[in-house]
């Protein structure tokens, strides 16, 4: 029988331990790489989105389009900014697409962003905060009226946006709206949650309890979902938005946007350039620094790889995880 050095084993064992630590670290925390891009403007970013990495889009505050067709390589702005605050970006697949915002614009393009149609729906009273499509059809758009009507704004459109149907029940301002299913909807207000079972056709208040001051919803599936607080905090949900409670470690941020890829692994920004990440579905989070102070106002993964932030004064980041 052959014996081994004990000096050989103890070098077997360091090196299993530490391909465990190691391993573990690499699974556990995250390393993130934040790259500045500079799109040569100071307008205000509002909203990103990742549909592949060919196709890479931020809007603005007065009413810009870039798009990105290399992975945030280079920019190329696909509409000039004409002081229209673009709020909203929704993409079904690489070609359509549609974007809200301020006066009753809905933008759309059905060929990735190399032409886009320009429309109004309502009146130019209307403020579209967000846009939620179920398939090429079927879609909303809601928000609310100018500041001196304070009431919100619900439309539905059953032929892809060539026709909307205003929703003629009185309701509250919108922020932000999510279909769980093909029946099944939530939209958050200034007053509360609002929920539909029968595909947007009518919208009834949620219990009481769950009257809580929310300005983002995200659902990943029909039961998981997260809501970003109106003043702080992130909140989760397991039931499909019917209680909510409220995540540690994110009571002291104002938080903008939530995004997540899967049931564990999401990303909230906010105030003062705060991102946070969570690796256990919204339970705890934990604040990495960007060396950015302005506001974020989006976040968009397209894996947990490569993801998008924007913001104010022009903040567009690229998001890497380090191997």
């Amino acid at each position: 029988m052959k014996f081994r050095s004990p000096y050989m084993v103890f070098a077997v064992i360091l090196v299993v331990l530490l391909f465990f630590v190691y391993s573990c670290g690499k699974n556990e925390v995250p390393h993130y790489l934040f790259l500045k891009n500079y799109l040569f403007s100071v307008e205000d970013f509002t909203k990103a989105m990742i549909v592949n990495p060919q196709n890479v889009w931020v809007i603005g505050a007065s009413g810009s389009i870039y798009k990105s067709g290399d992975s945030c390589e280079s920019w190329s702005r696909r509409r000039q900014p004409d002081g229209t605050a673009l709020n909203d970006m929704y993409f079904l697949n690489e070609d359509i697409g549609w974007i809200t915002g301020e006066n009753g614009i809905l933008l759309s393009t059905t060929d990735s962003g190399k032409t886009w149609s320009d429309t109004t729906v309502g009146d130019a009273e209307n403020i579209f905060t967000t846009v939620f499509f179920r398939d090429e059809n079927t879609g909303f758009i809601a928000g609310g009226l100018n500041d001196q009507k304070p009431a919100g704004v619900l439309y539905s459109t059953m032929d892809g946006g060539r026709r909307w149907n205003k929703c003629d029940i009185s309701i509250p301002i919108i922020f932000s709206i999510v279909f769980l299913d093909t029946a099944a909807g939530i939209c958050c207000t200034s007053e509360g949650l609002l929920r539909t079972e029968d595909g947007g056709k009518s919208w009834l208040p949620e219990p009481p309890g769950a009257h809580l001051p929310f300005q983002r919803l995200f659902f990943i599936n029909h039961e998981s979902g997260w809501a970003a607080g109106i003043e702080t905090g992130v909140y989760s949900t397991s039931d499909g938005g019917r209680t909510w409670n409220v995540s540690n470690g994110t009571t002291d941020y104002k938080i903008n946007d939530i995004f997540f890829i899967d049931s564990q692994n999401g990303w909230a920004v906010g105030k003062d350039g705060v991102f946070l990440y969570t690796l256990n579905g919204g339970k705890s989070w934990v604040r990495m620094e960007t060396g950015v102070a302005d506001d974020f106002f989006s976040v968009y993964f397209f894996n947990i790889d490569f993801g998008l932030i924007c913001g104010r004064n022009g903040i567009v980041i690229e998001v890497e995880t380090l191997q």
